[in-house]
């Protein structure tokens, strides 16, 4: 096998197990419930749509999106406008520790984020 086959298989081998998750899902979605809970198969023979009409029909299901919408999009304007005000004052004034507040800015967006992650497992949940 040549080495630009492999590359290929392997490649071919991640994005399998990288999209089966969401097939499942999908399928999941459309399978009747009498048949969740039985022996899956890759490909089912019956798809409905029950889940989707339930959803949809009988529960509000825009509320919390439209919520959600509402507070993600008033919370990015808010900090747009605050950082953009705030790095041009930065940018344009000259002030005795801008170069500090400029490193502190730097090395705080040089750390990732993943230390606070298991602080938020202890508050909302756990591994189990």
């Amino acid at each position: 096998m040549s080495r630009r086959t492999l590359w290929g298989f392997g490649i071919g081998l991640l994005l399998l197990a990288f999209a089966f998750p969401f097939y499942w899902a999908v399928v999941s979605s459309l399978t009747p419930e009498s048949r969740l809970f039985q022996a899956p198969t890759l490909l089912p023979r019956q798809l409905v749509l029950d889940h989707y009409r339930a959803l949809f029909d009988q529960r509000d299901f825009w509320m919390p999106i439209r919520n959600s919408l509402v507070v993600a999009g008033s919370t990015t304007l808010l900090c747009v406008t605050l950082g953009s005000l705030c790095a041009y004052a930065i940018a344009r004034l000259e002030f005795r520790g801008k170069t500090a507040i400029l490193g502190f800015i730097l090395a705080v967006t040089m750390f990732p984020r993943l230390p606070s992650f298991p602080r938020s497992i202890c508050c909302c949940g756990s591994w189990v």
